[in-house]
């Protein structure tokens, strides 16, 4: 109990392993969890991003001064954090049932919820209407699944049997195996489409029943009495997670130390009567010794058999004999007179995965062009650097003019225009183009080209070396002009902007900070309901290949977008295309998304930004990317940067070189060949009775795919229809898809320690965790293997020369680089790559997780072992003077001796 409810349904930010929940959850964690950070999850599939939805249940939370209530809103739950004592139930996570579907996951009982009990309470107004008893009721047949399935195979091999008679050999039994299973799918085929026909007549019935309002729990009790409905979700609490025993000592307690005050009920406070009614869930408030219920008051009382009678409560249901052995939830049904339902009966378990991501793509270390300049360069690449030196030496591949002879480095020749040819390689030397660059030069050259004086020059970043097959390097003009504008490349030319992918089918203007007059002309006249595009907060439903990024990515492609225009002016003699002055001049132009390990960039146009640290699109444009949404990152960049600057000829020519390149463009996203995750996305309104009723058997999908693809409008059911790109639904809304918090604590946080303690503090508020076994975890599988892993890389580390970075496996006797550099020796110091603080780092957490926490002993005998490594490992036997200059007395310990 505590943890997580499953609840299906499908969030216009969900879909494609994402989830929802509450957005005052993601407060009341202490921000761990933010819109876009990975949830990985028991269940149904392994992880999905976090997003927001206030349509379902927010946490419980009992506060200090003893108040036990449930937060309704991100705001509320930011105003009462620094007031919560325990947190007692994380509420609502919302899983389309699609999740199910893609995993082949048997469907789990689902939370008791409204949407449930609405369409319960319309199918039992209907059957009245029909004259139809509960059984004969067309949402209840898949209850006998089992039995019309056994049913089914029986006649088949009967028929079978009769026709081709008793199977005597192996062969003929095989085959009367594969035609009985091809029978009994025909047959069920045909019972699924025989069953969809009824259901949708039954369907356009119960779209015509209007049901009452409910107000108050009396008039829940009487409507579900009148027409025998279970008691309606919002009255029902947790009584499954009580015992019977526990059940009946509460109805004692409260015969006996209770009084009713109007439409308020006063407990006398009692430390595991307090207990029981946590976990209930039954909320209240505590006031002078005494537990005052006021809303949920008949929700509590009516299930234990009670009554007011003035003052008092008094029984007027008695538990049934048998009842120790009794389901808690057939126990209470039987003691209110009325059905009482499971409120939640899954729970799913979960713990972060990686934070959100929205940032620049940058190589290491960050460069600003692909132009080599050596180890001239130094440590930070600098061309200026390279060029004060005059020369460097470069591995670049000479090429030479075939028209007038200048020898170029570049694909075009600077003289005559002409195209170059790259010079032979010596067959004796396959590397034989470590040749001098005069680098002074080449930097002149670029700075005239762009009208700029050598001093106004920015600092600008090159490449060491170049990777590629033929060693061609950028334009020098792009890196400065790239420098200029604070824009970075990577190591196919292109710039670009990381972020994590989020699903979303529907918008509202307002959430993405784009005009009505602006969305009017990308096309999105009419909001899903058919009316006029007039307001901002009108819904929209959002085209597959149009995408929504980071407010902070618009800034950083602005960027990029001034870099392209100078580029075109300054080194094409053509007009500028963008002429962007601030992001929102982006909106409508095309941009590429692009997937790590694929070689195929996705069209799309670029519609608004959100403060979210994700890439909103549609389910289609990231499946089209072979990436769905478990907390994958993938890269935009603008389509003219990936045209023109883009060159194969960047590649690098290892293994996976080509991979994470835009070496095609997918224009056009044709929901048929996308990936088949995809089509597993629910898009109805919202879910029938009849699969809520299924979900009570917890089947698995093997018999039930056919079925439930076409009852829950998938996907797949639409394909080949024009309904495969538009017309979609979603079952939860939510006011604003930003309104929760945005960056993940574990980001904002310092060191690590720091992220522990807050951690741990946040563990033992959760009644879902058992702190002790989650320090037991984080030793086991993450503190003490890092720190083995540390202490061997100590023991076989390398040695690093600061001047012209040679790495060296074995240290050379003189403790001095050794390399030759433009025929001359280094003779630079070497330096340890692996430190002391790295492998230390830990070693605080590590002893206050095995001695404050309940750690098996032999957990804590692992982390004494390893101080003890640790100790005789860096146990310093110098004292200052000696590392002055003093020869130590004797050398204790390996870093003595390095």
């Amino acid at each position: 109990p505590g943890g997580f409810r499953l609840r299906y349904g499908r969030a216009r930010t969900a879909g494609l392993a994402s989830i929802a929940i509450h957005p005052a959850t993601m407060v009341v964690v202490e921000s761990f969890l933010a819109v876009g950070t990975q949830l990985k999850t028991e269940r149904p599939g392994k992880a999905g991003v976090v997003t927001p939805c206030e349509s379902i249940d927010g946490p419980s939370v009992l506060l200090k001064n003893g108040d036990f209530i449930r937060i309704k809103s991100a705001k509320e739950a930011e105003e009462l954090k620094d007031t919560i004592e325990r947190i007692v139930d994380l509420g609502d996570i919302l899983i389309p049932v699609g999740e199910f579907l893609e995993n082949n996951h048997p469907l789990m009982e689902g939370a008791y919820t409204e949407e449930w009990w609405e369409m319960e309470a319309k199918e039992a107004l209907y059957l009245k209407e029909a004259g139809l008893k509960d059984v004969e009721s067309p949402y209840r047949k898949l209850l006998r699944l089992a039995d019309i399935k056994n049913e089914i195979t029986e006649t088949v091999r009967s028929e079978l049997l009769k026709e081709a008679g008793a199977s005597d050999t192996e062969e003929r039994k095989r085959k009367f195996e594969e035609e009985l299973e091809k029978g009994i799918k025909r047959r069920l085929k045909e019972f699924y489409d025989s069953l969809l026909a009824e259901l949708a007549d039954a369907d356009r019935f119960l779209e015509s029943i209007t049901l009452p309002q409910l107000n108050s729990f009396d008039d829940a009790l009487k409507f579900s009495r009148e027409e025998g409905v279970a008691l309606h979700p919002r009255y029902t609490l947790l009584w499954h997670d009580l015992r019977p025993p526990e059940i009946i000592k509460l109805r004692e307690y409260l015969l006996n130390s209770s009084r009713v005050e109007g439409v308020e009920l006063h407990i006398k406070k009692d430390d595991s009567i307090k207990e029981m009614l946590l976990t209930l869930g039954a909320f209240h408030r505590e006031r002078d010794g005494e537990i005052i219920l006021k809303d949920l008051a008949g929700a509590l009382y009516v299930p234990l058999g009670l009554a007011p009678e003035g003052e008092r409560l008094v029984p007027v249901r008695n538990p049934p004999p048998g009842w120790e052995g009794m389901d808690p939830v057939r126990l209470v049904s039987h003691l209110a007179g009325v059905t009482i339902r499971k409120r939640a009966p899954t729970r799913i378990g979960g713990r972060m995965g990686r934070p959100e991501k929205a940032a620049m793509r940058k190589m290491k270390p960050p460069v600003h062009g692909l132009f080599a300049v050596g180890t001239e360069g130094g440590p930070q690449r600098l061309v200026q650097n390279a060029a004060e030196r005059g020369r460097a030496y470069v591995n670049l591949r000479r090429r030479t003019c075939p028209k007038c002879g200048f020898q170029e480095i570049y694909l075009k020749c600077r003289k005559c225009g002409a195209l170059t040819r790259p010079l032979k390689r010596h067959s004796d030397n396959r590397d034989d183009s470590n040749w001098p660059l005069n680098v002074k030069e080449e930097l002149e050259r670029a700075a005239r080209t762009l009208g700029l004086k050598e001093s106004d020059l920015p600092k600008v970043k090159g490449v060491r070396g170049l990777t590629s097959s033929e060693r061609m390097p950028e334009r020098l003009e792009k890196a400065i002009l790239r420098s200029l504008n604070e824009v970075f490349v990577f190591k196919d030319g292109t710039a670009r902007y990381d972020m994590t992918d989020l699903p979303l089918t529907h918008f509202r203007p307002k959430e993405i900070g784009t005009s009505v007059e602006t969305l009017r002309r990308l096309g999105y006249t009419q909001d899903v309901f058919g009316q006029e595009l007039e307001r901002d907060d009108q819904l929209l439903e959002l085209k597959p290949q149009d995408i929504i990024i980071n407010r902070e990515g618009g800034v950083y492609l602005t960027k990029v977008a001034r870099f392209i225009d100078e580029m075109l002016v300054k080194m094409y003699g053509l007009e500028p295309y963008y002429k962007a002055e601030k992001p929102e001049d982006l909106v409508g132009h095309l941009i590429l998304g692009l997937a790590p390990h694929t070689s195929a960039g996705v069209l799309g146009r670029l519609i608004g930004y959100s403060d979210i640290q994700g890439c909103l699109a549609h389910p289609f444009f990231h499946a089209s990317k072979r990436r769905n949404c478990d907390g994958d990152e993938d890269a935009v960049m603008l389509l003219l940067d990936a045209l023109i600057n883009f060159s194969r000829s960047f590649l690098p020519e290892s293994r996976g070189g080509r991979m994470d390149a835009p070496l095609v463009v997918s224009t056009v996203i044709r929901p048929e060949e996308i990936d088949k995750e995809a089509h597993n996305i629910d898009v109805a309104w919202g879910y029938p009775v009849d699969f809520y009723y299924l979900t009570t058997l917890s089947p698995p999908l093997e018999d039930l795919q056919y079925f439930l693809i076409q009852r829950l409008d998938t996907v797949k059911s639409r394909l080949g229809t024009p309904k495969m790109f538009c017309s979609f639904g979603f079952t939860h809304d939510t006011p604003d898809i930003s309104a929760a918090p945005l960056s993940s604590a574990y980001k904002v946080l310092g060191n690590m320690v720091e992220k522990m303690e807050t951690q741990f503090g946040l563990e033992e508020r959760l009644r879902a965790v058992d702190e002790s076994d989650v320090a037991e975890r984080i030793l086991s599988t993450h503190l003490i293997p890092d720190i083995m892993g540390n202490i061997r890389s100590f023991g076989t580390q390398t040695f690093r020369c600061t001047k012209c970075q040679k790495v060296y496996r074995r240290l050379p006797l003189t403790g001095r680089c050794t390399n030759r550099i433009g025929g001359k020796v280094c003779n630079n110091p070497l330096i340890l790559t692996v430190h002391e603080g790295n492998i230390k780092k830990y070693t605080k957490i590590m002893k206050e997780l095995a001695f404050k926490y309940s750690v098996s002993s032999y957990t804590r005998e692992r982390v004494n072992i390893h101080m003890q490594t640790l100790e005789s490992l860096f146990k310093h036997s110098v004292n200052k003077k000696e590392r002055e200059g003093r020869r130590p007395a004797a050398l204790k310990s390996l870093e003595a001796f390095l």
